[in-house]
């Protein structure tokens, strides 16, 4: 199935009374999930373990599923976020044989995975870049390199970069 969104992540935050969180994009296999909380107060992100949560539509039809958290104990309070992301990993494990039988799903699956993987670059620019959560509301741009010569970057009291 066609990748038909360039969604690959959402975030809810806690009610005290929601323990299942929808989210509405492919995510081929459980290791691609990435569940995280949000501490709003200290900004703290801490990435959860598989048997924190289960997740369910994952797998190659599937397009969006649940996730459910916490498996046991007190539904999450308002003051955290739960953040559902799909990352894949950047590899092509797909070998197509040049005396096999033509399978079009699986050139799609290894179509979608790309698109994937550029959905991911597209959001960080490469792992030595400066960036912002994926998760946060606004991205902020750098001022003119005309105001930020012979300055140094610092953020103002919204978090927006300012050259002082």
């Amino acid at each position: 199935m066609t990748v038909m969104s360039s969604d690959r992540y959402v975030v809810y935050t806690g009610n005290s009374a929601t323990t299942v969180f929808t989210y509405g994009f492919k995510i081929y296999r459980p290791e691609h999930a990435k569940i995280s909380l949000l501490e709003i107060a200290t900004n703290t992100v801490t990435q959860l373990t598989d048997s924190e949560y289960s997740i369910t539509g994952v797998g190659y039809t599937a397009i969006g599923g649940n996730v459910t958290y916490p498996l046991a104990g007190d539904p999450l309070a308002s003051t955290h976020k739960i953040i559902i992301e799909r990352i894949v990993p950047y590899v092509q494990e797909q070998a197509i044989s040049n005396q096999a039988g033509y399978r079009p799903e699986t050139v799609e699956r290894s179509l979608d995975l790309l698109v994937m993987q550029t959905q991911q670059l597209e959001e960080g620019y490469g792992e030595r870049s400066l960036r912002i959560p994926s998760f946060e509301a606004t991205i902020a741009e750098l001022p003119l390199q005309t105001i930020r010569a012979d300055k140094l970057l610092g953020f103002d009291s919204n978090g927006n970069p300012v050259a002082v």
